[in-house]
């Protein structure tokens, strides 16, 4: 069981290299790059001759195809249109293991398909994927930090003094001017 869940692991990075493969990949929208890596992987995982055991060698936490594609995420995720603030949540353990079971989920849903050329699992995987990458791209949490910055630098709330809050903006402006 464990090299069959190796070789689940190892389809991961062949979808990786594959996506790093395509010209100006690593300039494509996160919306893009999500998708491009969901498919590619889902090729090879259908190419793999265990597929049939792929939930109970997938799932779980510690599986190695699990672990293997949180890590994959890191690089897939973090696209340049997502902006710097989201940077540091999408690329933090949570965001990773919600966005890599949503894609577990998803596999396990086109495995199970019997519709005409899997067409229902792929419009569910092409909406999912969309509704995923708009939250990664948002400017929400980018405007609320700069509101935020604004009123601390305005003296609207008084908390620039604090370590951290003064350290942090330096920090930004400084990853700014470069």
């Amino acid at each position: 069981m464990k090299d069959a869940s190796s070789g689940l692991a190892n389809t991961i990075a062949s979808a990786l290299e594959d996506l790093k493969s395509i010209p100006d990949s690593d300039g494509f929208p996160v919306s893009e790059r999500l998708t491009a890596f969901f498919f590619l992987l889902l090729d090879h995982v259908e190419a793999q001759d265990g597929r049939s055991n792929f939930n109970e060698e997938a799932s779980g936490f510690s599986s190695a195809f699990h672990e293997s594609l949180r890590s994959a995420l890191s690089v897939v995720m973090l696209a340049p249109d997502v902006p710097l603030v989201n940077r540091m949540v999408v690329d933090s353990a949570p965001s990773r293991f919600l966005v890599a079971e949503m894609l577990i989920q998803l596999i396990s849903t086109s495995l199970e398909d019997d519709s005409e050329g899997k067409q229902r699992s792929a419009a569910l995987s092409d909406k999912v994927l969309a509704s995923a990458a708009s939250i990664l791209a948002s400017p929400i949490a980018q405007k609320a930090v700069d509101v935020f910055r604004y009123a601390v630098e305005a003296n609207y709330i008084p908390v620039s003094k604090i370590p951290v809050i003064s350290e942090w903006f330096n920090a930004d402006k400084k990853a700014n001017q470069d």
